[in-house]
């Protein structure tokens, strides 16, 4: 687990201890299962924003259009945007022709990396896939931008992750997500990876304690016969 991510997991602790009472599997499938389940639950509830919705956002007119030198100028936020990231960097401000092309290159790499958050979650999913049963072939379909589009990012992210499979010798499933140049050290970042893997716990807790709950119901009602 990332260290800089704090987690109540009493939750799932419990659901657990409750389940492998039930259950033939070994505890080493019992827990790899549950942390690749884990690991897809936070991948699918990690923000994943929409291109469309970003480039409009930044392409958005704030002062109308001016001419100048025969051709209409219009002030967009996209502008503004960097003109103050500069600003505060210490850096002059742009203008013309310099203004477009840096503003151009800084508003398509925002738009692209409108999934970039949820593709830090494929080096754990890669590493715990060969051993969880459930869902190997099907969970790539999942890993959808905020417009329902699979992640272009999603086969060649440069995310790093030390995510390991429990043995039977080594009762341990070692659940890390991707890190990188890119990620969770920003504070707005880590806050949302933290809570898509905090809601990914307590999921995982409630879909264990129904599956038990379930599974003690049918056992009284074959005894009841």
């Amino acid at each position: 687990m990332n260290a800089s991510i704090a987690l109540d997991t009493r939750a799932f602790d419990a659901a657990l201890a409750n389940y492998l009472p039930t259950t033939n599997k070994s505890l080493a499938d019992v827990i790899n299962q549950r942390a690749f389940n884990i690991a897809l639950r936070g991948a699918t509830f990690t923000k994943a924003g929409s291109m469309k919705k970003i480039a409009a956002y930044l392409n958005r007119v704030i002062a109308g259009a001016t001419k100048r030198k025969g051709k209409k100028r219009q002030l967009r936020a996209k502008h503004l945007i960097v003109q103050a990231k500069r600003a505060k960097q210490g850096k002059p401000g742009l203008y013309g022709p310099d203004l477009r092309t840096v503003t151009g290159a800084w508003s398509s790499a925002r738009t692209r990396s409108a999934g970039f958050l949820r593709t830090l979650w494929l080096p754990a999913l890669m590493a715990l896939q060969a051993s969880a049963k459930f869902f190997q072939a099907s969970w790539k379909s999942k890993m959808v931008d905020g417009d329902g589009k699979r992640l272009s990012l999603w086969s060649r992210t440069t995310a790093k992750s030390d995510a390991k499979s429990a043995s039977p010798g080594n009762i341990l499933a070692r659940l890390s997500i991707g890190t990188s140049s890119h990620s969770p050290q920003d504070p707005a970042r880590r806050r949302i990876i933290s809570a898509a893997m905090q809601r990914a716990f307590d999921e995982e807790a409630r879909e264990i304690t129904r599956h038990v709950e379930a599974k003690m119901k049918r056992d009284i009602d074959r005894f009841l016969r």
